[in-house]
């Protein structure tokens, strides 16, 4: 007999790595949102993770009637949202009902009133994946306001549910005394 290992799609949103100040796993009290376009009832909220009940992640849900730019701001991270002169790349565990998907990431207030976006899409349905947002773009320091659009600047042609986990800034230098 030979047997093949195929992918299950059951991946948690949590990998086990991801620790403050620089990551945000969404398993801590908090986390607060400022839901904006969504007149069709869309909503963002803490749930389960759909493969892993022990795992909280953030849920968005975004309607058929919801604007484009149906999104939230999150505020409670463990730490804040910095990006360094050598290291401008946010990481951010996604699941989505399809490939394809476009998730927008957005930075504001950075130094002097900078803000920095970036649009990536996944690549699987009904898994976990980690995306990568290069904001190489963006002025290094940190920003006062952290957005996401799921779904990206898109309508939504039915309801559609989507997870985040797992938001990593770069780390900031410190190193210290030790003590």
């Amino acid at each position: 007999d030979v047997l093949f290992a195929t992918g299950s799609g059951t991946s948690s949103g949590n990998t086990g790595t991801c620790a403050a100040p620089n990551c945000t796993d969404f398993s801590a009290a908090g986390i607060g949102f400022g839901v904006f376009e969504n007149p069709g009832g869309g909503t963002v909220e803490i749930a389960n993770d759909p493969n892993d009940a022990g795992n909280k992640v953030v849920k968005f849900v975004k309607k058929t009637g919801d604007n484009d730019y149906f999104g939230t701001t999150i505020t409670g991270l463990a730490g804040p949202a910095t990006l360094t002169a050598t290291n401008k790349t946010v990481t951010l565990r996604v699941y989505s009902p399809a490939a394809g998907t476009n998730f927008l990431f957005k930075l504001e207030g950075g130094p002097g009133g900078a803000v920095v976006e970036k649009d990536v899409a996944t690549t699987v349905a009904n898994a976990w994946e980690t995306l990568s947002f290069d904001l190489s773009a963006g002025v290094a320091g940190t920003y006062a306001t952290v957005v996401i659009f799921p779904n990206g600047r898109s309508k939504a042609t039915a309801d559609k549910t989507m997870y985040v986990d797992e938001l990593k800034f770069p780390e900031v230098g410190g190193g210290g005394s030790g003590s």
